[in-house]
Parts: structure tokens; sequence; C-alpha cells
């Protein structure tokens, strides 16, 4: 029996986690270069750091939430949009005087990055699955 829907391209789908590639990468490499920079303690750069880096560490205790409701498509377009969002409030707040809202976006921004990459594992499974 054949599947007469169409699939997506895969490059849609290379658009769609473009913000998770782009936060993991400000989030590990960016953000405590210019944390330090802004004069904000080491200390206090390695907290905030473990705080932003949580929501990935935990995914797996929302990822069933991707298999319940919505299409994973739609997760996909909702967590990236979310975290696109989320960056571009948080990145104006880059000093050491709105470090608690920054963070707080951060954390927003990781929440849905990490639903992006749950939904993107599912799509990547499902595709490698199908039949051809």
């Amino acid at each position: 029996m054949s599947d007469s829907r169409r699939r997506p391209s895969p490059w849609v789908f290379s658009l769609l986690i473009l913000p998770l590639g782009i936060s993991v990468g400000f989030k590990f490499t960016a953000l405590p270069f210019l944390l330090a920079r802004a004069g904000v303690p080491v200390d206090r750069i390695a907290t905030l750091a473990s705080i932003v880096h949580l929501p990935a560490a935990l995914q797996f205790l929302w990822a069933p939430l991707v298999d319940v409701k919505l299409r994973r498509r739609t997760w996909l377009v909702i967590g990236a949009l979310a975290s696109s969002l989320c960056f571009c409030f948080a990145i104006p707040l880059m000093d050491a005087s709105h470090l608690g809202q920054m963070i707080a976006l951060l954390l927003c921004a990781g929440l849905a990055d990490s639903t992006v990459s749950v939904a993107c594992g599912g799509l990547l499974v499902t595709a490698l699955s199908a039949p051809a």
C-alpha cells in the first residue's frame, strides 16, 4: 500500500533546526566569553552556564509530550519559533545588570531547543525506517 501524502523536503527541516544550532553554539562558546567580558565572576558564569544547559539534560522528562496531540512537524515549528523569539529578547540583555532576565529567557530557549531536538530525533527515526 502506497502512502499518498507527500513528504516535506529535508531542507525544510534544516531551516527549522537552525535555531537549535545557533542556541547551542551561543551557550557553549559566546555566552561565557561575553559574560566574562561584562565583568561577571567565573564562578557565577559557571553557575549560569549550568542552569542554561539544564533543559538539554532533562529533556527526557518532556519528550513524551511530543508524541501527544500535535504532529512532530508542528512541535518542531513551535519549538523553533519559541527558541528564536527567546533568543531575540535575551541577546540585548547581555550585561551584568540583567543577568536574571537573560538567563530566564535562555532557559526558556533551552526548553524550546530540547523540544526541537526531540521532534527531530523522532523525524529521523521515522525517515530511516520508512520504506523507499
